[in-house]
């Protein structure tokens, strides 16, 4: 759990001695490897801005890392005051003024009139600075409100920045349960990819297969059919609730699909040794099966049942039984 509240890196002598770049890139590196689920939440009149916001953002790790926001935080790359100061300097303010405002627009429409006098002139001019000195601190209190509101939670929550806005008194009860249901998630969402890699990689080897995002999103569509809980992406206190109570049955159904990978591995295994020594220009089914070279699908099919023999042969007398007792309700 982070609690950011930071204002970014000032990038000036003090803090390059200090390596705080160096650092920042030390946290980046650990949150890239981290596999278990971070949380980033910036407080009530928090604000994380620049550099701050690059070492802890959740596309650095996407899978494991959600950030939110209190309804009263800030966050952007610079401050309101510095983006006026690059999008809406004090000429873009006067231009509005000679658009917005009546008196300045006529004073500025009296000035481009031909055959004034130099007295006349300067006393315009003189009108327009005073009347410039009366509404900059408006257009610039204005401008930066305008700017303020792209700073808001519901602006970074529009822009997909962060995962949702919070409210400071509901936040550790909200923080509970989300991190109960993604602990719980993770485990399951493990077990079911390492149920469906076993059979290609060994039970060893599985346990470190990486969980592509494809991967993971299809198996949480899986959870989300197992569980049937309304609002299942945000409803964390019912579906943490339902990962608990129903482990059972939740095991035997990884267990299932993995008896299901098991059997689609050994179908996969006798259509190919079925297309064995298939000759080049002959017919395959869509099963994989030759249509013609009868000769040659025999001889990949003896070899495949060749090695079903020499399984068998190795199993405990128990095991062989049961396995012997299965195939004959075929």
């Amino acid at each position: 759990m982070i609690l950011a509240n930071w204002r970014g890196f000032s990038g000036g002598q003090r803090d390059m001695y200090n390596e705080v770049l160096k650092y920042g890139s030390f946290i980046v590196d650990a949150l890239v490897k981290f596999e278990q689920p971070v949380f980033i939440y910036i407080p009530p009149f928090g604000e994380l801005r620049g550099g701050s916001w690059v070492v802890v953002d959740p596309t650095i790790n996407a899978t494991a890392m959600e950030m939110y926001a209190d309804v009263e935080a800030r966050g952007g790359v610079l401050e309101p005051e510095g983006i006026i100061g690059i999008k809406y300097r004090k000429d873009k303010q006067i231009a509005a003024m000679a658009r917005l405002d009546e008196k300045y627009a006529a004073l500025k429409k009296q000035l481009a009139k031909e055959g004034l006098s130099k007295e006349e002139t300067d006393a315009i001019k003189k009108q327009m600075a005073e009347r410039e000195q009366q509404l900059l601190p408006v257009y610039a209190q204005i401008s930066l409100q305008y700017a303020d509101l792209h700073d808001r939670a519901g602006r970074m929550k529009a822009k997909g920045v962060i995962r949702d806005i919070l409210e400071w008194r509901e936040a550790r009860r909200f923080f509970y349960w989300r991190v109960r249901r993604r602990l719980n998630e993770e485990y399951i969402l493990r077990r079911i990819t390492t149920a469906a890699a076993t059979t290609k990689t060994g039970p060893a080897a599985a346990a470190r297969v990486p969980m592509t995002p494809e991967a993971r999103a299809r198996h949480l569509q899986l959870l989300e059919a197992w569980c049937g809980c309304e609002n299942f992406a945000t409803n964390d206190r019912a579906v943490s609730t339902w990962y608990e109570e129903n482990r059972k049955m939740v095991h035997d159904k990884v267990d299932a699909l993995k008896r299901e990978a098991v059997a689609g591995e050994m179908r996969e295994l006798f259509v190919r040794a079925a297309a064995v020594n298939v000759a080049p220009g002959k017919a395959v089914s869509a099963t994989g099966e030759a249509v013609a070279d009868v000769k040659g699908k025999d001889k990949g099919l003896g070899a495949a049942w060749s090695g079903v023999r020499d399984m068998l042969r190795v199993m405990p007398v128990e095991e062989r039984e049961r396995v012997m007792e299965f195939l004959k309700q075929v």
